[in-house]
């Protein structure tokens, strides 16, 4: 009862490496020098990310705005412009904007800062 699968299916597993071989972290190199904040600057400055990563930052908090439990329907919300700071009732954000109860349009581009109020 007792069948052997054609050689054609078996595979003979020869040599297995570990991926260590292969792997190159910085961190490897001198672990007491350098942390996860130092390298996470590094990065940033060499590629010139600053600009990409406020945006980012922004973007996070207003998901985590909407996201909120207390808030169903619109969040009334700080936000710095320009330098200069402004209070409005958001009801809906696009990829590029918000949208404020009032039928401004404010792009998230331009937003330095904004907080839950």
């Amino acid at each position: 009862m007792e069948e052997k699968l054609p050689k054609v299916f078996a595979n003979k597993i020869e040599n297995v490496q570990n991926n260590k071989k292969y792997y190159y972290s910085e961190r490897d190199n001198d672990r007491s020098q350098i942390t996860n904040n130092n390298i996470d600057k590094k990065i940033i400055n060499k590629y010139n990310l600053n600009k990409t990563v406020q945006s980012a930052d922004i973007n996070k908090i207003i998901i985590d705005l909407f996201k909120s439990p207390t808030n169903v329907y619109k969040v009334k919300a700080s936000i710095k412009i320009n330098g200069k700071t402004i209070t409005k009732y958001l009801i809906g954000r696009t990829n590029t904007t918000l949208i404020t109860l009032d039928d401004e349009v404010i792009n998230i581009a331009d937003i330095e800062d904004i907080n839950m109020i």
